[in-house]
């Protein structure tokens, strides 16, 4: 697989103003690039790739690494890392001055090639395997003793399918008589809310139900008293659906409470009907008025 670099290299340090007038040894000339391709060969002489980064004792993987003309390769970033918290541009290693510094590929390159040929591998491995099943579950062997295993084989195999579909039944069984179960305790609890919903109308309080199991209406109850006080209130929302109690449509029935708030008459009963499925006393959504009474309306009034 042929070499490449990065496009450009690193640039050197800059000079100092001794340097520049020659009173202090100016950095050697910037290397050639057959010069740069000899200290690249002595670093793959030595396997510097296979050891890893000598800062962080770390594969270098896929990450930017970095050859220096002293022919150690580094991470680029760990490389950086050094240079800033040392405050001087030595080699870690061989600790030569005033190094350059170029851009390789090459771990980059061989992490790749390791990868491809691991997934390759894994995926034979795969095919070979659901072949030589397919071709062992066709093909019985001639051996007595193979034979005899190999039917053992099916059979067991057979035998452990048919106790997976008995138990995904028995569990799809289990489920149904659960839902029943809970079926049957949510209609007992809403049988016990309808007994003491029953023995606290029959009382005396109330004279009578509009229908079965509905709302009841309060002789003692002033209803154009509580009309007005919603009215004067200003109740233009049902309080449960926050819709507009003026409604386009056939459900247009409102339900005053005796504590003067105006419900939708559907929204009030399934309120209720929630209430009495927890085993909970009836109260208002709104003022938590208990043992109140319910006027349903024949439709909703013009506002």
């Amino acid at each position: 697989m042929p070499h490449r670099t990065a496009d450009a290299n690193e640039k050197g340090p800059r000079l100092t103003l001794a340097q520049r007038y020659g009173l202090a040894p100016a950095p050697g000339p910037k290397l050639s690039q057959q010069e740069w391709t000899e200290v690249h060969g002595k670093s793959l002489s030595r396997n510097d790739l296979k050891h890893g980064c000598p800062i962080c004792c770390e594969e270098f993987k896929d990450e930017e690494q970095v050859l220096l003309s002293c022919s150690h390769v580094f991470h680029r970033k760990c490389l950086r890392s050094f240079e800033k918290f040392s405050k001087q541009r030595v080699c870690p290693i061989c600790r030569q001055e005033e190094y350059q510094k170029k851009c390789i590929l090459d771990a980059r390159e061989r992490y790749l090639e390791r990868s491809a040929v691991t997934i390759q591998a894994a995926y034979r491995g795969f095919r070979m395997r659901k072949w030589y099943h397919r071709i062992r579950e066709s093909d019985a062997p001639k051996d007595p003793v193979s034979r005899r295993e190999y039917y053992a084989d099916q059979l067991g195999e057979a035998n452990n399918k048919i106790l997976k579909e008995m138990t995904d039944s028995r569990r799809d069984i289990e489920a149904l008589f659960a839902d029943i179960d809970n079926s049957l305790r949510l209609s007992k609890s809403l049988n016990r809310a309808t007994d003491r919903r029953v023995a606290e109308l029959g009382r005396g309080e109330v004279v009578g139900a509009v229908h079965a199991g509905g709302p009841n209406v309060c002789k003692r109850v002033d209803w154009a008293h509580v009309k007005e006080t919603s009215r004067k209130r200003g109740d233009k929302e049902c309080p449960i659906c926050i819709v507009p109690l003026v409604r386009t449509g056939r459900k247009k029935r409102l339900a005053w409470l005796s504590c003067s708030h105006v419900f939708h008459l559907d929204c009030i009963r399934a309120f209720e009907g929630f209430q009495d499925s927890q085993g909970m006393k009836r109260t208002c959504p709104v003022c938590r008025a208990e043992e109140y009474s319910r006027l349903p309306s024949a439709k909703a009034p013009r506002r």
